[in-house]
């Protein structure tokens, strides 16, 4: 009896554990310098995985297959590239599965605090940088003499994602209070400032998609419907942004700057800040590396021009080539599964959202690479897994 009473108050320790761990995350991503802290809370993580595997047995189940087939992929992409293996980008792509597996042992009526705690650190994330906006520090001089706003993050799209993060996790709250509201209005002001342009069409798709979930909530959201918000919400990126980018404000400072002069390539090159040119750059040496590599990828930015693919979906071809691309929809296909069949109401529209955001930013960026994407994103994935890996057991 004292054994099952000491087990279970250290199964609970250990939940409050992870909680705490995925609530230190975006506090830590401020500090993009100090990586020594990220290394820090990995080691945590890996310490939980194996406390809990010995306290209570590898969690493993058939709904796991499909992380496990992306994990061996990446391990696949190191023994192709071997002694060019680029070990930052390798650690960050498997320090999503620890994150994942800690989710799994999280029970579901553990949510909500979870979320209040996530919710809590994003809160004093915005407030130290709305600080750092007021003493007029934070600002840093970027592409075409943009005046941009990143606060204490060292990338201006981190301060982007986070406040994207802020803006999710409070419209998502039932109880949601009106300082909660004045911190939106605060994230969105702050986003704009950031001058990440493809995070303007991500929070007015994360707007659309909690509007649908005040509108719906405590029903069954239909396919149909979630398409036809989808189509608009886009449609209302593209209006608003070209519209803000002739208010006199934006457009002396070069914020939210398009142009429609000139050659098809100069306003591709203008509009996506080089991008384009990267992508093509990165897709020929990938088309020229060979049957194997097309089929297996290159290993994870070995030789890769540019050194930086500037999107998800180029860096997944390049790294992991047509196998990649394969287990990449896999990928997809599996978590709107286990989004559709495992959550609630509250938790669709949350984790929808964590999903929208890796993969419209994917294009401009490498999320996946990225651990203040994917660690967060990992852990609610993980947590439906676990309840539905035991509902599998039971049923």
């Amino acid at each position: 009896m004292k054994k099952e009473k000491f087990k279970s108050e250290l199964n609970k320790a250990l939940e409050l554990a992870i909680m705490v761990l995925i609530a230190l995350k975006p506090i830590v991503d401020m500090f993009y310098e100090l990586r020594v802290l990220d290394g820090v809370l990995l080691v945590v993580a890996l310490a939980l995985v194996v406390v809990l595997s010995v306290c209570n047995g590898l969690k493993v189940s058939r709904v796991d297959v499909v992380p496990i087939l992306w994990m061996l992929m990446i391990i696949l992409s190191v023994l192709i590239s071997r002694e060019n293996t680029m070990w930052n980008p390798v650690i960050k792509l498997l320090s999503i599965f620890p994150i994942y597996y800690l989710g799994k042992y999280v029970p579901a009526d553990q949510n909500l605090k979870a979320q209040g705690m996530l919710r809590g650190t994003l809160l004093i994330v915005l407030s130290i940088n709305v600080l750092t906006l007021l003493c007029g520090k934070g600002y840093q001089v970027w592409a075409q003499d943009a005046n941009t706003f990143s606060g204490l993050y060292y990338f201006k799209t981190d301060l982007a994602l986070a406040m994207a993060q802020v803006i999710l996790f409070i419209l998502v709250y039932r109880s949601a209070k009106w300082y909660h509201w004045f911190a939106c209005v605060a994230a969105a002001g702050l986003m704009i400032l950031s001058n990440s342009r493809i995070y303007f069409a991500v929070t007015l798709i994360l707007i659309c998609i909690c509007g649908i979930w005040f509108r719906w909530r405590g029903t069954k959201i239909e396919f149909k419907k979630i398409s036809i918000f989808a189509i608009t919400a886009i449609l209302a990126s593209v209006l608003l942004i070209a519209v803000m980018a002739q208010i006199p404000f934006f457009k002396s400072r070069h914020f939210i700057s398009f142009t429609l002069d000139g050659s098809i390539k100069d306003i591709l090159v203008y509009n996506l800040m080089f991008r384009n040119i990267i992508w093509t750059d990165v897709l020929k040496a990938y088309l020229k590396s060979g049957c194997f590599h097309i089929l297996f990828g290159n290993g994870c930015n070995v030789n890769m021009p540019w050194h930086d693919a500037h999107s998800m979906y180029v860096a997944t071809v390049y790294n992991f080539g047509i196998i990649g691309i394969v287990l990449l929809i896999m990928l997809l296909v599996w978590a709107w599964c286990l989004i559709r069949d495992g959550s609630d109401n509250q938790d669709y529209f949350l984790n929808l959202g964590l999903w929208i955001i890796i993969l419209v930013a994917g294009i401009s960026y490498v999320t996946t690479e990225s651990t203040q994407y994917t660690w967060i994103t990992g852990f609610y994935i993980g947590m439906i897994s676990g309840k539905l890996g035991m509902s599998n057991e039971e049923g």
